[in-house]
């Protein structure tokens, strides 16, 4: 039997060569020596150099975990290397106790690797439980795929998070719970198309320029999100072709737009609004360009210019969404939502306008007039025109308190349309929005559908 177990053993580490080869290293900035094997938390590297140098001249492979101290802090850059595989990524994270590692340079990696490294591309790396302040950027990456950030915070840097891809096309970005704050520029800036990107549970507030400026692509996601209180646009997405969704996402108190949708150069991108709030904003949704959009459910409420402002010429859907008391502001104008010109395709129905002071919640632009809902319904553009919408006092719960749930007797209970059975899922209104958020079916409460974002309880 002892002469089979070399074959045996060699011939399964060419089915899972990562068996040789996974490995963890630890890197101690207090009592770590980079002369250190590294490979023990007894043994640890000291400084992010010695990483650098392991990856450049040795590489990491999937299932490596690189782990920094906590309580650690370096005053240098995270080189990032690392060449995994879809379920043994490569992990740069934290070990022991205390608070998440910080590194103040940022963390810093590319799509390709020192010409002596074995392996032959940056991709399938996770980060987590990482703090980056003061950094030139948070997170600069330039064409590399496979990408998963996991609760990481990142402050006080020229911008939080760059991607962007010198092939023109980023592939399969998540990110969940990180913490974009008080950074001099975006919060995220993405200036390449991507395709399959998930992002959930991230929060970015109080950056001088964007919230999160997305690019569109295929299967792109933005969840139970919030942008609050950035010098330009809470969320903002452009790019080429394809569509970004955001699901159950806040923008409040943005200088610019809550949503802004622009496609870029030509291209015909589109963005969902979907069970989203978009308040305190300049603008609640602003769509310009060649883009499309399609707002569900969703409430656009207290904008101080304007609630929907449709300046792109093609196709748009506004259906059960609550528009309320937008550009309120006597030194502003009066309208709640503006089209360009009648040949826009527009579906719009089941939507709540909510009271005026002036009644007149239309703005024609290109006849430059204002309308109020039953003129705008009896115009020959669409026909139908904007049927089941109706000019109301939603009744919210609390809005001073920003608890926009519906009071039971709201005229946004049942009154909304089924639109898709795929978007039945409206939110709890016991949830704690935007981070604890649970759903209930739309079809199995009530009569109909709400009109906004929760579901009422009986």
């Amino acid at each position: 039997m002892k002469a089979f177990k070399k074959p045996i053993f060699l011939g399964l580490l060419l089915l899972y060569p990562t068996i040789a080869f996974c490995r963890d290293y630890y890197i101690d900035p207090m009592n770590g020596r980079n002369s250190n094997k590294g490979t023990s938390s007894s043994s640890p590297w000291k400084t992010l150099s010695a990483v650098k140098k392991w990856g450049e001249e040795k590489g990491f492979r999937g299932g490596d975990h690189i782990l920094l101290k906590k309580d650690g802090v370096w005053d240098e850059k995270l080189y990032a290397y690392g060449t995994g595989a879809e379920k043994e990524p490569v992990v740069y994270g934290a070990y022991g106790s205390g608070e998440n590692p910080l590194i103040r340079k940022g963390i810093y990696h590319r799509d390709y690797m020192h010409r002596s490294t074995p392996l032959k591309k940056n991709e399938w790396i996770r980060f987590e439980n990482l703090v980056i302040d003061g950094a030139e950027n948070g997170v600069d990456a330039r064409t590399i795929n496979h990408i998963d950030l996991k609760n990481i915070r990142i402050t006080r840097c020229e911008n939080g998070i760059i991607l962007a891809s010198e092939t023109g096309l980023l592939e399969h970005w998540t990110m969940e719970d990180v913490f974009i704050y008080e950074n001099r520029g975006h919060g995220v800036f993405c200036y390449t198309d991507i395709n399959e990107m998930r992002v959930k549970r991230l929060s970015t507030y109080h950056n001088g320029k964007d919230g999160a400026s997305f690019r569109t692509g295929e299967n792109n996601t933005v969840e139970d999100s919030v942008a609050y209180g950035n010098g330009e646009d809470g969320f903002d997405v452009g790019g080429f072709t394809g569509a970004l969704s955001y699901n159950r996402c806040i923008s409040r108190n943005n200088k610019s737009a809550g949503f802004s949708i622009k496609a870029k150069g030509g291209g015909k991108a589109a963005g969902h609004i979907l069970y989203c709030l978009s308040h305190g904003n300049f603008q609640g949704l602003e769509v310009g360009n060649e883009s499309n959009s399609t707002a569900y459910n969703s409430i656009f409420f207290n904008n101080s210019f304007i609630g929907i402002d449709l300046i792109s010429s093609f196709q748009h859907s506004i259906k059960n969404c609550i528009i309320y008391k937008n550009g309120e502001n006597p030194a502003e104008r009066g309208f709640q939502v503006s089209y360009r010109n009648p040949g826009q395709r527009l579906e719009l129905s089941s939507n709540c306008y909510g009271r005026h002071s002036k009644d007149r919640n239309i703005y024609l632009k290109q006849e430059r007039r204002f309308v109020t809902l039953e003129e705008w319904q009896g115009l020959s553009l669409n026909d139908p025109q904007d049927p089941n919408s109706f000019t109301a006092d939603p009744e919210f719960t609390d809005a001073f308190s920003e608890n926009f749930t519906l009071k039971p007797s709201s005229p946004c209970i049942d009154t909304g349309e089924n639109i898709n059975r795929a978007l039945r899922f409206g939110i709890h209104p016991d949830s704690s929005w935007v981070h604890s958020v649970r759903v209930l079916d739309q079809n199995l409460h009530g009569s109909g559908w709400e009109i906004g974002p929760f579901v009422f309880r009986k």
